[in-house]
């Protein structure tokens, strides 16, 4: 019986894997995701539409089956799926009607997305009610501050997120606010996966695909210095409301130690989101961080 069960759950992990890849044919095939010839300086190396998925009937249906797999491996409990956009509403209808699941989805407004706690004109549509779970379905994140101002609104009226899933991941460290946040991201494909089977397959010149990965790896970087430089700001206006509002003289040695301290611990939990952000970068390039590296890493990155 244990037998049965182990050679099904191989079978089923062989499935996914095909899918998987048959998906990256499909989304080069179909011009979801081209290679720029020529940029400019800073441009983005890549062009992404993930709405010409819906064009495929075939690419659709197995976007939707690799959402599903991810969400029966992870064994995620939840009451309602919930559509982050309106790219996402078709994959959270197509998984919700699969698993039997209520669905809703995300109204927004006219929102200022790059404003964190931005929450006033976001709405949840389809209803919710009070300690609801619900699980995010976007299908590219783009932006700072959309994901993590949605969660926050479903908290404030009762609901609870368990998890964000996120189609497909461009590797930019563009949810790196998220996992600051501890909250569970799932990406279910990503673009270093992608540009890796296509280089292997000799469907495009590696060097188109090392320009890719160059570029998500610089803009990784961009993002997690600027929650870096955001949280030693938070740390000290911290420090220095708490030593105005206690009137302490000024700060000994002992104190500026123990900022430094503060300040070395908040370095080192990020490096650690950096490292979850680019793993798939470390992985690709066979390049291994012993744990005792990592701070000095980012310290130099830094």
């Amino acid at each position: 019986m244990c037998l049965k069960i182990i050679l099904f759950f191989l079978k089923s992990i062989r499935l996914a894997r095909m899918a998987k890849l048959q998906v990256y044919t499909q989304l080069f095939d179909n011009k979801v995701i081209e290679v720029k010839d020529f940029i400019t300086h800073g441009e983005k190396t890549y062009k992404i539409n993930f709405n010409k998925t819906l064009a495929t009937p075939e690419l659709f249906d197995n976007i939707t089956l690799l959402i599903e797999n991810v969400i029966k491996t992870k064994d995620l409990k939840f009451d309602r799926i919930c559509a982050a956009s309106t790219s996402a509403i078709p994959y959270a209808t197509n998984v919700a009607t699969s698993l039997e699941k209520a669905i809703c989805y995300v109204a927004d407004q006219g929102n200022d997305r790059n404003e964190k706690g931005c929450i006033k004109n976001i709405k949840i549509e389809g209803g919710m009610e009070i300690d609801d779970k619900l699980l995010l379905i976007e299908t590219v994140v783009t932006t700072d501050f959309y994901l993590e101002n949605i969660i926050e609104k479903i908290r404030k009226y009762g609901g609870e997120v368990v998890g964000v899933i996120v189609i497909v991941n461009i590797c930019e460290g563009e949810y790196s606010n998220l996992l600051e946040n501890k909250e569970n991201v799932i990406p279910v494909i990503n673009l270093f996966d992608i540009f890796t089977y296509l280089e292997n397959n000799n469907m495009i010149e590696m060097f188109y695909s090392e320009k890719v990965k160059f570029y998500c790896e610089k803009e990784t970087k961009v993002s997690i210095q600027k929650l870096v430089t955001s949280q030693i700001t938070k740390q000290e206006t911290k420090q220095e409301t708490k030593q105005e509002t206690k009137q302490e003289p000024a700060p000994t040695s002992h104190h500026t130690v123990q900022t430094t301290l503060n300040t070395n611990c908040t370095l080192y939990h990020l490096s650690l989101i950096f490292l979850k952000c680019m793993k798939i970068v470390y992985f690709s390039r066979n390049v291994y961080l012993a744990d005792e590296d990592i701070f000095n890493f980012f310290i130099f990155f830094y």
